[in-house]
């Protein structure tokens, strides 16, 4: 838990994208970085080469890669789960002085709005587990918890089996 606080104050960032090559086919996904600061970024999103929506996100994905580190943590991913076959988006950023949010994105849906979202006090994390995400994320202790150090840790699949 206390490695997790290290990353207060750092941008964390996951997208899920697929990255197209450079003869890119009519049902290729990609992104493209339009604009981006330290407090937000507008990224469209085009399949093949007609742009399908812009998103605008309130995070800075100007160092987003591929691969997650903790000194670069901005990455860009696709992710097909069962029950969304056609892929996802996931991005997962920064809030503030410590917090971190997770935001997904169903692209074949006819908004830029997110699916579902999430807000850790110092981290976010997901990982694809039998078929469904699963997501980490951390929140105070009640008052009353005994065995806490301040912060717990809370895991949950999604989609949840009533979608």
């Amino acid at each position: 838990m206390k490695d997790k606080k290290k990353l207060s104050g750092m941008v964390s960032i996951f997208i899920a994208l697929m990255l197209s090559e450079p003869g890119i086919g009519q049902d290729e996904w990609r992104w493209k970085l339009e604009v981006s600061d330290l407090y937000s970024s507008q990224v469209g999103l085009y399949k093949g080469m007609e742009k399908v929506s812009t998103y605008q996100l309130e995070c800075d994905l100007s160092d987003a890669t591929g691969v997650f580190t903790e000194d670069n943590p901005a990455t860009i991913n696709l992710v097909s789960l069962s029950n969304f076959p056609d892929g996802l988006f996931i991005v997962t950023c920064g809030i503030g002085a410590h917090s971190a949010m997770i935001s997904i994105f169903d692209p074949n849906l006819d908004t830029t709005e997110p699916i579902f979202t999430e807000t850790g006090s110092y981290y976010v994390e997901w990982e694809i587990h039998d078929k469904v995400l699963k997501i980490s994320y951390d929140r105070p202790c009640e008052s009353d918890a005994t065995a806490c150090d301040g912060f717990k840790r809370i895991e949950r699949l999604w989609p949840s089996k009533s979608r």
